[in-house]
């Protein structure tokens, strides 16, 4: 009877929709777009841009980007490449700007220890995590996602700016349109950012580097 209902659940995924079936079955269920149809939520891969997730869509959907440790593989690797820590950290924040959930993935060894390097990886990043959570827990999408080489998030009147980007400007620019900026600090220390306007744009001084780069917590009216 279990080979039976499960041919016949196979033969339903295939010849029906799998969507509506699940849907029928299971009205609660969260769907993401693997299958043969769009689903709940976009689930980009690897270095695909969560910001261009859904570009056939005029409504922003749900996101949800994955990323693992390894460069080649998603499970453990003799001689493995690994991405940097900071490339993990502009890939979670640049994630988060878009309104996005990022999983984080390893590959332990078959005794089910952790790779040292990925080992490092995630305690760096559960630090700055730790250090700058305020720009990351319970915030928002950014207004300015994808479009400059910082990214930021958002909760009520602070928009938050983490600047990765080590070659770039020594000031951030932000498009002074809506509330009046009233106020700039560091987030990692507390300190006072310098700001002014220039035409349409306010101007910000970066935030120190800190624990591989900082983030600049602006007030608005």
């Amino acid at each position: 009877t279990g080979n039976l209902l499960a041919n016949h659940l196979l033969m339903d995924l295939y010849e029906d929709d799998p969507e509506e079936l699940i849907r029928r079955l299971q009205p609660a269920a969260v769907i993401n777009n693997r299958g043969f149809a769009p689903g709940d939520y976009s689930t980009p891969e690897r270095d695909f841009d969560p910001e261009s997730a859904n570009p056939d869509s005029d409504a922003k959907r749900p996101i949800e980007a994955c990323q693992s440790a390894g460069v080649n593989s998603w499970g453990f690797r003799n001689e493995e490449d690994y991405y940097s820590i900071r490339y993990f950290l502009n890939r979670i924040d640049r994630t988060l700007a878009a309104g996005g959930n990022y999983l984080l993935n390893i590959g332990p060894a078959g005794d089910g220890s952790v790779v040292p390097f990925e080992r490092d990886v995630l305690l760096a990043v559960g630090r700055w995590l730790s250090k700058y959570g305020e720009a990351v827990y319970d915030t928002e999408a950014s207004p300015y996602a994808g479009v400059q080489w910082w990214h930021s998030t958002r909760r009520e009147h602070t928009l938050y700016v983490m600047t990765p980007d080590a070659s770039a400007e020594s000031e951030i620019r932000i498009p002074a349109a809506g509330n009046r900026l009233v106020g700039a600090r560091s987030l990692g220390d507390g300190a006072e950012l310098a700001f002014r306007r220039e035409g349409s744009e306010y101007v910000v001084a970066r935030p120190a580097a800190g624990d591989i780069y900082g983030v600049a917590a602006l007030e608005f009216e």
